[in-house]
């Protein structure tokens, strides 16, 4: 990780408290004023345009200055492109310790925690970064460095397009998207640092897509219902792949599987067509490096080590954990009250895009380690279905970065912390009170704000 001042990161913190309030503007406005829904060509070009020149002016401004995780996506890459399992040696370990980009490994004694699916693409960006450094003979770790962020911002532009997609076929308006495609979170997190949850976020974007369309849009299509079928079955199965690479990113988008279940309760042969899908290339993607020399077994360690001794900046996490005496205790509790809040979500029968947005948000909340780029799961689905606790925790969960103060220890202030959240605990208490004052009362858009929380 490039070496940040306080100034620097005062600076960064001051575009994003101002980039932030900018779009809370645009996202008031289409709340009350809502802005023409059906935007030309040029409108959607320029959201893109000004979104991709934002993450390139990221990229170009510097290194990865606030996170050092590219560094490990690049040794993984480099690993597997090389024949190697990541899963078999610890960096350390490795007799090739001299790359030029060792020394920025963090916790360089574990093997990687980073999933398949990303395993598979860091090789992917690895193998180009090596061609265009061979033809450029430009340095290594800049060469890399840069092809692996363009390879996820490229993610991320597939991203807004799809965001796009689903609010004109929503018939809302496409200025909704502003609020992730112009947001400081994700410009600096991915275009920034670099970080990879950007390819679980698209897969899991496309697959809810796929599960969403409109059937019967597709019913005035096909003359023949035959023809029908097959075309919902071949999504469902489309669908079913793209939610197995998402969890072959972050396996924590694994309960989402429940509401998406239940939407296709009523289509019994779409719904074994997607579970059929999603199980095997589940197994294509795990079974290549079970068989590779080290098998699974150490990326399993790294996990458990993750879960039960790495904590920073979590919330009801760690009020949990001082009641209980127990991290054992809380990650229970957690984990349980997760799952009833699907279930509670079920209940009130919110759409998939609604339940999503809220799970990731939760997620992060009941977790014990809270970086700010975990919020980009939840951030994403803003312009879809806004969540104004989402938003709020969108700005606050940066402040986080006080702790690159002293690397050292890397802790928060106290006050910073209760800064972060106890708005958002607010945020949430009220949406829960108007929400039962309007109970009864359905939205009539995928862009409002009321709802249980």
């Amino acid at each position: 990780m490039n070496t940040i001042t306080h100034s620097t990161l005062m600076t960064l913190g001051i575009i994003w408290a101002a980039g932030w309030t900018a779009l809370t503007v645009v996202a008031w406005s289409l709340h009350t004023k809502p802005l023409r829904k059906h935007a030309g060509w040029g409108v959607l070009l320029m959201i893109i345009s000004i979104a991709c020149g934002l993450r390139l002016m990221a990229i170009t401004a510097d290194g990865p200055m606030l996170s050092d995780d590219l560094w490990r996506y690049v040794h993984d890459g480099y690993t597997l492109a090389g024949g190697n399992s990541p899963y078999q040696l610890a960096p350390n370990e490795r007799e090739n310790t001299t790359m030029p980009w060792a020394k920025h490994i963090n916790h360089g004694h574990l093997v990687t925690i980073y999933q398949p699916t990303s395993q598979w693409l860091f090789a992917g960006l690895w193998l180009a970064g090596d061609k265009l450094q061979q033809v450029t003979g430009a340095s290594t770790t800049w060469t890399h460095a840069m092809v692996f962020r363009l390879g996820f911002i490229l993610f991320d532009l597939l991203i807004i397009s799809l965001l796009i997609v689903i609010l004109k076929g929503h018939d809302r308006s496409v200025w909704w998207t502003t609020l992730y495609a112009w947001h400081p979170m994700p410009i600096l997190e991915i275009g920034s640092s670099g970080h990879q949850d950007v390819i679980g976020m698209m897969w899991l974007l496309l697959c809810m897509v796929l599960l969403n369309k409109d059937t019967d849009t597709l019913r005035k299509q096909h003359a023949c219902h035959s023809k029908w079928i097959w075309s919902r079955l071949i999504r469902a199965g489309m669908a079913g792949a793209a939610f197995a690479l998402a969890c072959g990113v972050k396996p924590i988008v694994a309960p989402l599987m429940l509401p998406m279940a239940w939407q296709l309760r009523r289509q019994p042969l779409a719904m074994i067509c997607a579970v059929t899908t999603a199980t095997i290339s589940l197994v294509l993607l795990y079974l290549p490096f079970g068989l590779m020399d080290g098998g699974l077994d150490r990326l399993l360690e790294t996990v458990q080590i993750f879960a039960h001794h790495w904590r920073f900046n979590g919330s009801l996490h760690r009020l949990a954990e001082m009641l209980s005496g127990s991290k054992t205790a809380a990650d229970i509790t957690a984990g349980l009250l997760l799952v009833g809040l699907l279930a509670l979500w079920l209940r009130y029968d919110l759409n998939t895009w609604r339940i999503a947005g809220l799970y990731f948000l939760w997620a992060v909340l009941l977790s014990n380690t809270a970086h700010p780029w975990y919020l980009l799961w939840a951030l994403v689905f803003i312009p879809i279905n806004f969540q104004p606790a989402t938003w709020i925790l969108s700005l606050t969960i940066g402040w986080s970065y006080v702790a690159l103060w002293d690397r050292e220890t890397y802790l928060i202030p106290t006050w910073i912390h209760l800064a972060q959240y106890l708005p958002v605990y607010i945020t949430i208490c009220w949406t829960m009170m108007t929400s039962s004052l309007q109970k009864g009362l359905q939205p009539k858009s995928i862009g409002c704000t009321s709802g249980p929380d």
